[in-house]
């Protein structure tokens, strides 16, 4: 008989299905690697593979086979129906591959990447300009300026006007106006020093940014390893107990093919 090769399938598992060996399987359609079989690809299965000849089948509790093979008594006779039943170390290895899969971690989350990508968008977004009537620096100066610049031109009308015999007249408002503005070229000449101020404060707050980067990244960086350390070390748990459940399986099952063949050769 024939037999399709269905996704999941391994020598092994067909084997255990059609009642043979994964040598005769191998042997009979010439697989040279047994741990390479591809899904739609067409086996023959050896004539004379079923377990059911001879002394039939085995039935009973798991390991009813292994207690009839390995020696206790018991009366073979009445296990003849059931076929191959897996021992309960291969059901264990089996469980404990189960509970392996259903601990899967989760995909990677970062803690850090949200505030990353805002500290991010903030430093390459940043461009720097300076307008005196948007600073508060310059709004004290300027406050400051003007209040000394209005005393001062107060000053001069009065000694203008006492000069002239204190009448007021426009002599003296030229001189207070003049005194006035000579205050507000003051406040002309502090500006470049607040650009200054204003630069040097822009530059500053870069580097804190970078600075803050460079921490959250290192932090991000120090998570990711942590994450990778845990997913090798799962893949290596579950590399372990997939190794450790095929080999008890594939031992188990020719186990019970050899008792099989001790059946047969008994009747």
């Amino acid at each position: 008989m024939t037999y399709t090769i269905q996704k999941g399938d391994t020598l092994t598992s067909i084997a255990k299905k059609h009642n043979t060996t994964v040598d005769a399987l191998a042997s009979t359609n010439n697989i040279k690697n047994k741990n390479l079989i591809y899904t739609g690809n067409t086996l023959q299965i050896p004539d004379g593979g079923s377990a059911t000849g001879g002394g039939g089948e085995v039935s009973g509790t798991a390991d009813v086979w292994y207690s009839i093979y390995e020696g206790p008594s018991g009366n073979r006779d009445t296990y003849h129906s059931s076929g191959y039943l897996p021992s309960n170390r291969v059901k264990d290895a089996g469980a404990a591959l189960d509970d392996w899969e259903k601990k899967r971690p989760n995909s990677y989350d970062s803690a850090y990447s949200e505030k990353l990508d805002s500290l991010i968008g903030a430093a390459t977004g940043r461009q720097f300009s300076y307008d005196p009537l948007q600073d508060p620096l310059y709004k004290n100066y300027k406050d400051a300026y003007t209040q000394s610049g209005r005393l001062a031109m107060l000053d001069a009308m009065g000694k203008a006007a006492a000069m002239t015999g204190g009448m007021g007249n426009t002599y003296a408002q030229s001189v207070g106006q003049q005194a006035y503005g000579s205050h507000m070229q003051e406040l002309a000449q502090v500006i470049p020093q607040l650009y200054e101020a204003a630069y040097g404060r822009f530059i500053d707050e870069g580097d804190q940014l970078h600075d803050q980067i460079k921490l959250l990244s290192s932090l991000d960086d120090a998570q990711w390893d942590r994450y990778n350390d845990m997913i090798k070390n799962y893949l290596d748990e579950g590399s372990y107990l997939l190794d450790k459940y095929e080999t008890l399986s594939d031992a188990d099952y020719e186990k019970f093919l050899d008792y099989i063949e001790l059946l047969r050769a008994s009747v």
